[in-house]
């Protein structure tokens, strides 16, 4: 009986370029109005949102904002609007 586990081990630089792959390749959608989570599925090719409270996503979310892109609260609903290019 063998153990179904596999360990993965990653340096962070490593890491930072996957996240960095990830946002260039979910770009597109984002300046097309579609909001980060649907991009990532489309990008991903998975057909669930149960990704967004996980480690990785928040470092592509978090990546997108220092890149110029920022969410907004709609009022009163607690969703949130598409990502959109902050233009300074």
């Amino acid at each position: 009986m063998s153990d179904k586990i596999k360990v993965v081990c990653q340096s962070t630089a490593e890491r930072e370029q996957e996240t960095r792959e990830l946002f260039e390749a979910c770009v597109p959608y984002l300046d097309k109005g579609i909001g980060l989570v649907n991009a990532i599925m489309i990008v991903k090719d998975i057909p669930y949102r149960h990704f967004y409270n996980m480690a990785w996503y928040k470092e592509v979310k978090a990546y997108a904002e220092s890149q110029g892109y920022e969410t907004r609260k709609i009022g009163g609903q607690g969703g949130l609007k598409p990502y959109a290019r902050v233009h300074k």
